[in-house]
């Protein structure tokens, strides 16, 4: 699991590293074993020890707050997007409201469209002006923020109504799910990837229990699932791009209990004793990745 989620994106930045010596480090060096491929701004990626991060401890005592009105009703999902100038928001006053810093957030962009509560929210990674909303009403709207101004460039109707959309971190893909209302048969949920260009879906998951939030690994091609079961999932989401992880057994731990994943799935394992309902990963390039999950 460690590989997978050390896998940098398939970026620019990618492309450019296939071109170096990506061998690993050579064992005389006694520190050989805590060296890892890491990015260089501007340089792609090496070999080597990073830098010492150093993390400024906020000044609490200095903090100021400041209230931002503008939804009639509930607000269900706040996201910042990845440069952290604009603030969006959904409600079930069926519409989502981005606040910017540059004017101190006194004034928000009204994204309208939805015929239902907007559940939630995800920004593109690569894309500071670009936005993914998800609704009540069975839709997925893609908006472009770009000169001011709120434009839908895509509504995506999909065949269940879904509470979780993630955004890959190469900004190819988004994953919906956890779907909620009536299934067919033993269906007990599903998960779809919708490809971001096309707007069309490429790939269907039926699950014969319940899903709940995930997350996409680095490598944009696997999705990290959290379940009824109380289990975490590396589910192969994407086909093509690096070859995928291989694992010497799909359980990761000696845990006879658990239940059989997906048929995708590549990795499973046991995070708490009961239903896994939301996980968040940490890939900050100073150190390794960190899964966490929380539970019922």
């Amino acid at each position: 699991l460690a590989s997978l989620l050390a896998r940098p994106p398939p970026t620019a930045k990618r492309c450019k590293m296939a071109a170096m010596d990506t061998s690993e480090p050579q064992t005389t060096n006694p520190n050989a074993h805590l060296e890892r491929l890491f990015p260089v701004p501007g340089e792609g990626y090496t070999w080597g020890p990073p830098e010492e991060p150093t993390y400024p401890i906020p000044e609490w005592d200095a903090a100021k707050t400041k209230v931002v009105g503008g939804h009639s009703r509930n607000v269900n999902k706040l996201a910042w997007n990845a440069s952290g100038d604009k603030l969006a928001s959904g409600s079930d006053d069926r519409t989502c409201r981005v606040w910017s810093g540059e004017d101190d957030y006194r004034h928000s962009l009204k994204l309208d469209g939805h015929g239902d509560s907007v559940v939630q929210l995800a920004w593109d990674p690569r894309n500071n002006e670009s936005l993914a909303t998800l609704a009540a009403d069975k839709t997925v709207r893609l908006w472009d923020l770009r000169e001011g101004r709120a434009r839908s460039r895509a509504s995506i109707k999909l065949s269940h109504e879904y509470i979780n959309v993630a955004w890959s971190p190469c900004g190819g893909y988004l994953a919906v799910g956890s779907s909620v209302g009536k299934k067919e048969g033993d269906e007990k949920d599903c998960v779809t990837v919708l490809d971001a260009k096309t707007h069309k879906a490429t790939k269907r998951f039926k699950f014969a229990y319940e899903v709940n939030e995930f997350c996409w690994a680095p490598d944009s091609r696997h999705l990290m699932l959290t379940t009824a079961h109380g289990t975490i999932e590396v589910l192969r989401a994407v086909e093509g791009g690096p070859p995928p992880v291989e694992f010497d057994k799909i359980c990761s731990c000696d845990d006879d209990d658990i239940p059989k994943p997906h048929a995708d799935s590549v990795w499973v394992a046991r995070a708490h004793t009961d239903a896994c309902y939301c996980v968040d990963l940490s890939t900050d390039c100073h150190g390794p990745p960190l899964l966490a999950v929380g539970a019922k």
